[in-house]
């Protein structure tokens, strides 16, 4: 394994996506997913856990104590930096690695739990991706990963946008359930549950925050899955 990524002591600014987080919007979705997320990770006995594709590492605040805090990895280096300052900046003694996901610099088995969100929309070979996921599993391990839906009024604005936007986000591609469960079998990845997340669309709810916090919470109740984010969690056979 790669040695942890260093970062100086004084803090970075903010990325465009921390303060994307920062916004309503951004709250609201990153409230959804934690609700579902939270249940399953507290759930799960864990050791070593290792958070795929960890940017600048906010998805991990508040599903993870101090003391059990993942391993982020990151194709890029800035964000994996990013992720260890963020993390120290809250007294978390974290450690991060410069990684594709199609190739991760972990042994085979050396993880419990993974958490991937947000990552596999902008991966080119997600095939492979999975399958790298699986590697590192330990025999009996879980992996929890987060798409955004193609069946929501999410994956309508994106291609909306798409022609008018250079970024990241409007190139990626977003999975049906189908495939996040034919992607994850495939890859010897038990699926023991799917669900979906942000049950609004990508408007800021600025005064409706009240209201969207209700119908999101209702359609996750209902198990819609026409949610923004398809949630499955998984394990390796």
């Amino acid at each position: 394994m790669n040695p942890s990524v260093e970062t100086r002591d004084s803090p970075f600014p903010p990325t465009e996506y921390e303060r994307w987080c920062a916004s309503s919007l951004g709250r609201a979705y990153l409230s959804s997913v934690r609700d579902v997320l939270r249940g399953w990770i507290e759930g799960t006995a864990f050791t070593r856990a290792a958070d795929i594709g960890c940017g600048p590492g906010i998805t991990a605040e508040g599903l993870f104590s101090a003391k059990s805090w993942p391993l982020g990895v990151d194709c890029s280096f800035e964000m994996a930096r990013r992720a260890v300052a963020r993390a120290r900046e809250r007294g978390v003694a974290a450690a991060s690695v410069a990684g594709k996901v199609e190739a991760m610099p972990l042994r085979d088995g050396s993880i419990d739990l993974v958490l991937c969100i947000n990552c596999l929309e902008f991966v080119e070979r997600r095939e492979v991706a999975l399958r790298e996921i699986a590697r590192i599993l330990r025999p009996g391990g879980t992996a929890i990963v987060g798409v955004m839906n193609r069946r929501s009024a999410w994956e309508i604005t994106r291609r909306l946008r798409r022609p008018f936007s250079d970024r990241p986000y409007y190139r990626g591609r977003f999975f049906s359930e189908d495939e996040v469960r034919g992607r994850l079998e495939e890859a010897g990845l038990a699926v023991l549950e799917i669900r979906s997340a942000v049950h609004f669309p990508p408007i800021p709810p600025g005064p409706l925050a009240g209201l969207y916090r209700t119908l999101d919470g209702a359609a996750r109740r209902r198990r819609s899955g026409r949610g923004g984010v398809l949630l499955a969690r998984s394990r390796r056979r």
